[in-house]
C-alpha cells in the first residue's frame, strides 16, 4: 500500500482530531493505548533501521535521529527508479565539478535532498552546471525547520563549512519541529508505506516554546534499560508518554502554517533498495 504525498499531508489533522475525541470519552491511558496501537513496531523494521549493513531508506543518528543511506528506489515521474548516493560526510553525491572548492552549502526537507529525483537532478546540480561551480546538498528527506537547522549547525562546525547557506522550508516542516516523535503524527493509511524499508521517523531532537513564549530545545527520547523496545521508545525522562502526547497534538493545533507556496508532482511509489557502495 502506498500513499500519495499530498493525500498523506492531508490527513494529519483528521488523525490527531479522531485521537483527541476518543481521549475526552474515557480514560487517558486507554486512549492512549488505543491510539498507540496502530504505531507499535515491529522488531525486524528497529533492526534494520539500527543495521548498518541493511537494504533501507535511512540509517539512526543518535543526535538528529536518521540519515539517509544510498538507495535506488521506484518513486520517479511515470514510476521511473531513481538513484541517491551520499557522501561519507553525510551530503548528497556531486555530480558537477565535485573537484572544485565549494561557496554554498543547502540544508532542508525532501525538497531540499531531491527525493523522488537521481543525484544529477536535484536542483543543487542543475543551479552548479549554470554557476560552473559546485553546490553541496544536505537535505534529509522528513526533516523539519529545527532538525535541518541542527544539521546545519553540526555541519557548518566542520571542514565542510561554506560561505553561502540555502535554507529551505516547505509546507508542513515547522509542525515537523516540535514533535518528539513524528510517528505518532502519521494516519493509520500511511504507517503501512512508512514502516519496513522506509522506516525514519524515530524520535529525535525537537523544539517548543515554554509558556512566556521562548524557544525550548529539546533531547530526544533518552536510552532506558526497559525491556520492551517499544517502551523505550515512548519513555522520557521529564515527561510521560501520556504528557508528550499531549503536547504533541496540542501543539500541531496551534502552530500556524508557513504562507509558503512549493509544488513537485507525486507519484505513487514503489520501493525496490538495492545495495550500492560509495
Amino acid at each position: 500500500m502506498t500513499v500519495r504525498r499530498r493525500d498523506f499531508l492531508a490527513t494529519i489533522p483528521v488523525a490527531l482530531a479522531s485521537a483527541t475525541a476518543f481521549a475526552r470519552q474515557g480514560d487517558v491511558n486507554e486512549a492512549l493505548r488505543a491510539f498507540l496501537q496502530p504505531y507499535v513496531l515491529n522488531r525486524s523494521t528497529l533492526d534494520q533501521f539500527l543495521d548498518s549493513k541493511a537494504q533501507v531508506w535511512a540509517k539512526f543518528d543518535p543526535e538528529l535521529g536518521y540519515l539517509l543511506r544510498n538507495a535506488f528506489v521506484r518513486d520517479g515521474v511515470d514510476g521511473c527508479h531513481t538513484l541517491a548516493r551520499y557522501q561519507k560526510s553525510g551530503q548528497r553525491q556531486q555530480v558537477n565539478f565535485p573537484d572544485q572548492p565549494c561557496r554554498m552549502n543547502t540544508y532542508g526537507d525532501s525538497f531540499t535532498q531531491g527525493h523522488q529525483v537521481s543525484d544529477g537532478e536535484t536542483w543543487q546540480e542543475i543551479l552548479a552546471a549554470h554557476f560552473c561551480e559546485p553546490i553541496r546538498n544536505f537535505g534529509v528527506g522528513g526533516f523539519g525547520v529545527y532538525q535541518a537547522y541542527r544539521r546545519l549547525l553540526r555541519n557548518e562546525a566542520t571542514d565542510q563549512s561554506a560561505k553561502y547557506l540555502i535554507f529551505n522550508i516547505w509546507g508542513d516542516d515547522h509542525l515537523r519541529s516540535v514533535y518528539a516523535w513524528r510517528w505518532l503524527a502519521f494516519p493509520d493509511n500511511a504507517i503501512e508505506s512508512m514502516s519496513g524499508t522506509m522506516f525514519h521517523a524515530n524520535p529525535w531532537l525537537h523544539a517548543r516554546l515554554n509558556d512566556r513564549g521562548a524557544l525550548v530545545e529539546c533531547d530526544r527520547v533518552p536510552r532506558t534499560d526497559a525491556p520492551n523496545p517499544n517502551a523505550a521508545v515512548l519513555k522520557k525522562s521529564r515527561r510521560s508518554p501520556t504528557d508528550e502526547w499531549s503536547a504533541q497534538r496540542g501543539l500541531t493545533a496551534h502552530v500556524p502554517a508557513p504562507r509558503l507556496c512549493y509544488c513537485r508532482s507525486s507519484s505513487k511509489k514503489k520501493l525496490l533498495i538495492s545495495p550500492i557502495e560509495p
